[in-house]
């Protein structure tokens, strides 16, 4: 059995840790379909013109914050919720068997967004997008000392393939596949922006989803209480 004084943190954490990242993660996809719209550079005429170099620092700036609050989320929420399930085992109860159930969901759901992230947007989106901002900020690296860093801050693959490469995926490593190489070098950035805005959708809804689920569960056990 869980400890008194332990079990509303851990009841607290296991709704609240899902949802924050939903929260985060739909403020970042909303975020880069406003800049992939907004981030123009005036002209001598006086319009604007779009500026995909700025546009990429942007997103590789916000890209690279990521795993200071993703994993210790996903990892709170998961946590948070297997200790619940499994502390509520013992209880022969319809009702306690329940919420038990509904915590171990609501763990698959908070943890499989790290697999979604390293086998599908590191790959795909997130690679392509570091692969075009590498290749617009290098034009810079001689003339402009924040762009130059910007690239420093983007590492060659690590060599081998296989599955090693994409569970030690970083933020800081370009992870493309060959065919997300060829998309980012005949997209431009704006497109490939408001594409993983898109594709960012998914993660924040499996957020919600699991906060809920885990918000349930916890009504359920309380009712029994």
């Amino acid at each position: 059995m869980p400890l008194p004084t332990l079990l509303p943190l851990v009841q607290w954490a296991a709704v609240a840790s899902p949802t924050l990242y939903a929260g985060i993660t739909l403020q970042y996809s909303l975020t880069f379909y406003i800049l992939a719209s907004t981030t123009t550079s005036p002209t001598t005429r006086g319009t604007t013109t779009p500026n995909p170099k700025l546009l990429a620092r942007q997103w590789l700036a916000l890209y690279q914050l990521g795993p200071y609050w993703v994993a210790p989320l996903i990892h709170a929420g998961t946590l948070s919720n297997l200790y619940l399930a499994f502390s509520s085992r013992p209880s022969s109860s319809s009702s306690s068997s329940s919420s038990s159930n509904l915590h171990l969901l609501a763990a698959l759901l908070t943890l499989s967004i790290l697999p979604l992230t390293f086998l599908y947007f590191e790959p795909g989106i997130n690679g392509a997008c570091k692969w075009k901002a590498a290749a617009l900020l290098r034009k810079d690296d001689h003339d402009d000392e924040q762009g130059g860093t910007a690239v420093q801050l983007l590492l060659p693959e690590r060599k081998g393939g296989g599955v090693g490469v994409v569970v030690k995926a970083s933020t800081v490593r370009h992870s493309a596949s060959e065919a997300s190489k060829r998309w980012a070098e005949r997209e431009g950035m704006e497109g490939l922006v408001r594409a993983w805005a898109g594709r960012n959708h998914g993660r924040w809804v499996l957020g919600v989803v699991a906060g809920l689920v885990g918000f349930l569960a916890v009504r359920t056990r309380m009712m029994v209480q």
